[in-house]
């Protein structure tokens, strides 16, 4: 409890210091209840350091599954399965490969427990090992691994092994459409939807069901890129329309990629009035794209007032709409024209 409140503080050596204490008094106790408080004290260690010091934060994690990996108490066995997917996380960026091998380690000890509880990490694996092929450019082994979770999770009880498995589907899609296997792709982006619209978010922890409102507003926009590469621009503007219905606008990256599409959109031939009517739908949403708005109402012919800051922001979009529709002459030999192009 000490360490949790210097964290609350941000105190992260004070809280590095109380986690040595417990391991030091306590690290050769028998008790099961002492050896999880050990556990739990590596764990917030771990966690701790991995901002500034990955692999003194992988080395706690280490210590984790070195102490308690012999375990057969579910509890401490859960703890090893986060510890060395924690391991991972902290290593991804600085040494991929020992950060694949932790995910390795979780899906070679956990891969066949009837446990849902250590499914749920297994599955966490198997997607990150995906995420670091796909980044080394192994498509073909980044799909298995998604794929492996789909397979396995798809069917679940647990409704959280159900998310796991929308998540790699929508995976698979994005990893499929950046290889422009486009019916493939859409397909999978259907079957992860189909997962998502199944499961009640009441059912699920708050920071899940989060996450499963965040994959399926990017599930279905990531459908209506594909429609939209396909020439299919009717079905495309449907599909975001429900994806930005429950599109929340907290996450910049998200926002980008909303941001990318309706450029697309806009420079494929989509009428202007049509995504404005879109995105100016809901006041909570319309404010995290005001300088959207405001770039496609004087494409519009419309006047418009708003501070300078804005008005620069709009001019920049308007600037890359142009220079899309550049790129769609140079491939097609047509662009369309929007109001205000004269």
């Amino acid at each position: 409890m000490k360490a949790a409140a210097q964290s609350r503080l941000s105190d992260m050596e004070a809280v590095v210091t109380t986690c040595g204490e417990v391991v030091d008094r306590f690290g050769g106790s028998e008790n099961p209840e002492m050896q999880l408080w050990v556990a739990r004290a590596l764990m917030d260690k771990s966690e701790a350091l991995k901002q500034d010091n990955p692999e003194a934060a992988a080395s706690a994690c280490d210590e984790v599954v070195a102490r308690f990996g012999a375990s057969e108490d579910p509890r401490l066995q859960w703890l090893v399965a986060r510890a060395l997917v924690e391991k991972s996380e902290a290593l991804k960026q600085d040494s991929p490969e020992a950060a694949a091998s932790a995910c390795d380690e979780v899906i070679a000890r956990f891969g066949v427990s009837d446990s849902p509880e250590l499914l749920w990490w297994v599955a966490w694996a198997l997607t990150s090992k995906g995420h670091m092929l796909k980044a080394r450019g192994e498509l073909s082994s980044a799909l298995s691994a998604y794929q492996e979770v789909a397979k396995r999770f798809d069917a679940a009880v647990e409704p959280d092994l159900r998310v796991r498995a929308s998540f790699a589907l929508s995976f698979i899609g994005s990893t499929l459409a950046e290889s422009n296997r486009l019916p493939s792709a859409i397909s999978a982006f259907d079957k992860s939807l189909e997962i998502a619209d199944s499961i009640d978010p009441l059912t699920l922890p708050v920071p899940v069901a989060s996450a499963l409102q965040t994959l399926t507003a990017m599930a279905r926009m990531s459908k209506s890129a594909a429609l939209q590469a396909q020439g299919n621009l009717q079905s495309a503007i449907d599909s975001f329309r429900s994806g930005y219905a429950v599109f929340e606008p907290g996450n910049e990256e998200v926002i980008r990629g909303v941001l990318d599409l309706l450029i697309e959109f806009i420079a494929a031939g989509v009428d202007v009035h049509t995504i404005l009517e879109i995105i100016s739908s809901n006041d909570h949403r319309e404010d995290a794209l005001r300088p959207f708005i405001l770039a496609l109402q004087q494409e519009a012919g419309e006047a418009v007032h708003a501070p300078r800051e804005l008005l620069e922001v709009a001019a920049d979009i308007r600037k890359q709409i142009r220079e899309k529709q550049l790129q769609q002459v140079a491939t097609t030999g047509a662009v369309s024209c929007l109001p205000g192009d004269g």
